[in-house]
């Protein structure tokens, strides 16, 4: 009788600590689920071998995988020449009054806008207003309509080379100018909204090309200050000008992008220069071969726009660069070397040497999430003529 009453017992408690466990199992599987539907996670893009872990740090990966990017502003558009609806979000200090500083900041080129929230978070707080916009074909930079966008059943990207090329589609372009021109828009805007404002631009690592076009045409009077965020800027390896790769039949390619983190199209590249079947630069000649954090993230890139990111004076651009210029390095980055980056900085007419700084622990992804980084550009736009790091 004892026994059996004693097996009774420890019968229970097994079964007791199986159910435990398997609500305990149960939960942890309904957590699991939930941050893979809600949140952007790496994992969730695993299923393929096409792509690469992201060359990025520890800190970096947990930061995106745990949802540490604050809440995004909703979108709005401006409207280019052709009709596209170009994306972008602002973060407006509270109690603007118009008259402080204001930060435009062009993406790195599979990046969009709401990747970028902790900056312009931080710099709002800090009383700088701040835009980052969608690339024309990155983003929500892709519909004709803001309403496309918005709905959910609209599936503007098709990531497969289909040989069928539009104007707006995924990272593709009308022409090599056509980014410059875009962003011009954009500062137009911005001074018209706010004319007694200042305005600084930032251009992140292909940002930093169209940036570059931009200063090429307009200058820099009505600009307060240029910041490089991790440009791709060396002489053996630059964003300004061609390398060639395929010595056998002669091309030479826009050599703006690390060979680890990108695979070029060389058929594609060569039908796109030699404007074969009257593609006109349409081809999708580079494949991002990181994994993307998010469903909007951009995986392909057409001739035109890797052509955009490029200055149109390789070696004479630096004269339009007339006013204060900080250049910021994240210490790692693949197949970047950071003396012959400042041999390319100090070029520049108002290069110093203070205004070169290198960061630690951080890859040109998580320098935008860096709060160290926001918080040296909110000492920079206030005064770039006395900054001193």
């Amino acid at each position: 009788m004892g026994n059996k009453r004693l097996f009774r017992i420890l019968e229970v408690k097994v079964l007791s600590i199986y159910i435990i466990f398997a609500l305990l199992f149960t939960i942890a599987l309904i957590m699991a689920c939930q941050n893979y539907e809600n949140t952007s996670t790496l994992n969730k893009y695993l299923s393929t071998n096409d792509y690469k872990n992201p060359p990025i740090e520890q800190w970096e990966e947990d930061f995106i995988n745990s949802n540490g990017l604050p809440e995004a502003p909703v979108a709005k558009y401006i409207t280019a020449e052709d009709g596209l609806q170009l994306a972008f979000r602002e973060w407006i200090p509270e109690n603007w009054d118009g008259k402080g500083d204001m930060v435009l900041i062009v993406p790195q080129w599979d990046l969009h806008s709401a990747h970028y929230a902790l900056l312009g978070k931080i710099l709002s707080e800090n009383n700088v207003l701040a835009r980052v916009i969608d690339i024309r074909g990155t983003g929500l930079s892709v519909c004709k309509s803001a309403n496309d966008c918005s709905d959910k059943a609209y599936t503007p990207r098709v990531y497969y080379d289909s040989y069928d090329y539009y104007l707006g589609k995924v990272g593709d372009c009308p022409n090599r100018q056509q980014l410059g021109r875009d962003l011009n828009l954009h500062v137009t805007d911005m001074q018209s909204n706010f004319p007694n404002a200042s305005l600084n631009i930032v251009g992140h690592t292909n940002g930093v090309g169209i940036l570059i076009r931009l200063i090429e045409s307009i200058g820099m009077s009505t600009i307060k200050s240029a910041i490089f965020l991790s440009p791709f800027y060396h002489y053996e390896q630059p964003q300004i000008g061609t390398k060639k790769i395929d010595a056998d039949k002669g091309n030479e390619i826009p050599y703006n992008f690390d060979m680890l983190s990108y695979d070029p199209k060389l058929g594609a590249i060569g039908d796109a220069m030699r404007n074969i079947e009257d593609t006109g630069g349409h081809r999708y000649a580079l494949k991002n071969l990181i994994k993307p954090f998010d469903d909007l993230q951009t995986v392909y890139f057409s001739y035109n726009f890797m052509e955009s990111g490029l200055a149109t004076a390789p070696y004479g651009f630096w004269d339009a660069f007339t006013k204060p210029l900080l250049w910021i390095n994240p210490k790692k980055q693949t197949g970047y070397d950071i003396d012959k980056a400042k041999i390319e900085y100090m070029q520049a007419p108002t290069a110093k040497e203070n205004h070169f700084l290198i960061i630690d622990n951080v890859t040109r992804y998580g320098l935008i999430w860096s709060k160290p980084l926001a918080e040296t550009l909110v000492l920079w736009v206030k005064n770039p003529n006395t900054f001193n790091m």
